[in-house]
């Protein structure tokens, strides 16, 4: 996508990026995620798929992130460990 085009996305954006990821470094997407207005770069350990590596450390920080549009409080420790045994 071109910088105008990014900078046309309304949507709130949240990229979880693991600092491992062989094929693009945090540092390198930075420049075009800041064309996202009001983007977030969630960096966590891992690769290309940090999510599927540690599904625990990517959903760490995004209800901190992002405000609550419900009356449901956040996921537990014990609901997010659950959440990874779903994982391959």
């Amino acid at each position: 996508m071109s910088g105008g085009e990014l900078g046309q996305i309304t949507a709130p954006t949240m990229f979880c990026w693991g600092i491992e990821d062989p094929f693009l470094a945090p540092a390198q997407a930075r420049p075009a995620i800041a064309k996202i207005p009001g983007a977030v770069l969630h960096e966590v350990p891992g690769g290309h798929g940090p999510w599927l590596e540690d599904p625990l450390a990517a959903l760490g920080s995004p209800p901190a992130i992002w405000p609550r549009r419900d009356s449901r409080p956040p996921p537990s420790p014990r609901d997010l460990a659950a959440l990874s045994t779903l994982m391959p």
